[in-house]
């Protein structure tokens, strides 16, 4: 029986980090992928209330292109309700059922994994990286960065520096 899936592009940055992964020098990060793409897989044929084209979903999708082309300002919920003219509240629910993290947590994690990129691709300061991406500080986004990758910025530049990330 063969099923097709229309994911939007709600995955857009899980597949892009699986393609760096998977295109790495490093087996370790190489299994990493492969693992992660499985798991992507049995969700999708397990879970039952996988809808990707339910109501509503074109409001993540804007919403989360919004917070993409944002990811170096301070964006706040109020801006992106005002873009999507939704209620706060009702965005929220929306969001977090259909992505399963609050809307600001979620573009915190973007930013993040543009800080992660920027580590371990360029020679940027620390201070600096968390000032391109208008952190309150360098302190405020070391405390961030640490509470959503389990390292400090410098460790983990050291740590993953000269992984191989492709330019799309």
């Amino acid at each position: 029986l063969k099923q097709n899936y229309d994911i939007g592009t709600n995955y857009r940055f899980f597949f892009e980090e699986l393609k760096e992964k998977g295109l790495s020098h490093n087996t370790n990060l190489q299994k990493s992928a492969s693992h992660q793409l499985i798991s992507f897989l049995y969700t999708l044929v397990e879970e039952r209330d996988f809808h990707f084209n339910e109501p509503g979903s074109i409001h993540i999708e804007k919403s989360l292109k919004i917070m993409q082309e944002n990811v170096t300002n301070n964006l706040t919920l109020d801006e992106i309700t005002l873009k999507l003219n939704l209620s706060d509240s009702y965005f929220i629910r929306l969001f977090k059922r259909k992505m399963q993290i609050t809307p600001m947590k979620y573009y915190t994690k973007l930013k993040i994994e543009a800080a992660t990129y920027m580590l371990t691709s360029t020679d940027l300061a620390i201070y600096s990286i968390a000032e391109k991406l208008n952190f309150y500080s360098e302190f405020h986004f070391s405390r961030v960065f640490k509470q959503y990758t389990g390292f400090a910025p410098s460790v983990y530049r050291k740590n993953y520096a000269g992984v191989d990330h492709l330019s799309a």
